[in-house]
């Protein structure tokens, strides 16, 4: 499943300077929030369906700029997706290549940049990080571009450090200014499917046409962004077994807390040997945080055939005369039938 931890629009919010002359959590204007460098604000920006018109702004000059912090609590081995919308504006003409960080670390202390110092030189972490996503932008980019990054932290952290940066060879003094907006984190697992199976006939001879009918629930989901999970399926037959119809291959989109019904019309051989047989469906997906997932149900069936000849006093003959019924006839006088059910 995936659950929520948390989700900041930057709308609502009210003390928050607008200049590059105030700090994001002064007079805990944006909670859980501070500044790590310079003087990052929430300002105006480009209005977007389901954001609307404030965002966190960075800005970035040469080997300077300015950083952010999200506070909370990271724990290690657990999965992670982290979603937010970006674009970029420059100072003047396009800005200088320059790429949004994406930080995990502890420690880092909440800066206090001179009043009329926009921008200030990249601090040092005082400890260990992790680095788990980077956005570039190689030139000014005005309309918003959604992202996500699935990550396992590899120790605790308390700190999501955001912050732009441009590389050495790309100074040439042309600043900007990135706009964050709809930054989203989700707390994911392994998704969860249910089966249920049904099989007709029950009780099926060699050589019978059967359908498998398998009922997939999805009942939470790994962290997918839309909501939805797209599934490859894959029927896998034992020997003998071909499909009557189409094929064993599908591909279905549920969303969590739905059901659909995949059916498999089959033919069986009438030289299949004893069983159990399993038959095998394997589900498949390599959306959000779960890349090749991989989940498999196995369902064994058991047949009729090669009934072995009862040590009676008369050699019998055996037939199927009912779905769950086997007769053994008497091939020698006196005749005699024998009705047993299995």
């Amino acid at each position: 499943m995936s659950l929520a931890q948390f989700f900041d629009d930057f709308n609502n919010v009210s003390g928050c300077p607008t200049d590059c002359f105030g700090f994001i959590d002064e007079d805990n204007c944006l909670p859980d929030w501070i500044s790590s460098h310079g003087t990052p604000r929430v300002g105006t920006a480009n209005p977007f369906n389901g954001g609307g018109n404030s965002a966190l702004q960075t800005t970035f000059l040469d080997a300077e700029g300015e950083g952010a912090i999200r506070l909370y609590d990271f724990q290690s081995g657990q999965t992670y997706m982290l979603s937010l919308a970006n674009y970029t504006d420059p100072a003047g003409t396009d800005h200088d290549p320059v790429t949004l960080n994406l930080v995990l670390t502890n420690y880092m202390p909440h800066s206090v940049s001179a009043p009329n110092d926009c921008d200030a030189p990249l601090p040092n972490p005082p400890g260990p990080t992790q680095l788990i996503g980077q956005i570039h932008f190689a030139q000014t980019t005005p309309n918003w571009q959604f992202d996500t990054f699935c990550f396992t932290p590899q120790q605790n952290f308390t700190q999501l450090w955001i912050y732009p940066s441009v590389a050495p060879q790309d100074r040439n003094g042309n600043g900007g200014v990135i706009f964050t907006d709809n930054l989203g984190l989700e707390m994911c697992s392994e998704p969860k499917l249910s089966y249920q199976k049904q099989v007709i006939p029950a009780y099926p001879c060699p050589g019978d046409d059967l359908t498998l009918d398998w009922e997939i629930c999805l009942d939470q989901d790994g962290c997918i962004g839309d909501g939805d999970l797209l599934l490859d399926i894959t029927l896998l037959l034992p020997p003998y077994f071909s499909f009557a119809a189409g094929n064993g291959t599908a591909q279905i989109t549920l969303a969590v807390g739905q059901c659909q019904t995949l059916s498999f019309p089959l033919h069986s051989d009438p030289q299949t040997p004893l069983l159990p047989l399993d038959f095998i469906l394997e589900v498949k997906t390599d959306w959000g945080c779960n890349p090749d997932f991989t989940d498999r149900d196995t369902f064994s069936f058991n047949f009729s055939q090669s009934l072995p000849v009862a040590d009676f006093t008369y050699e019998l003959g055996a037939f199927r005369c009912g779905a769950r019924e086997v007769c053994f006839t008497s091939l020698a006088q006196p005749a005699a039938t024998i009705r047993t059910y299995f």
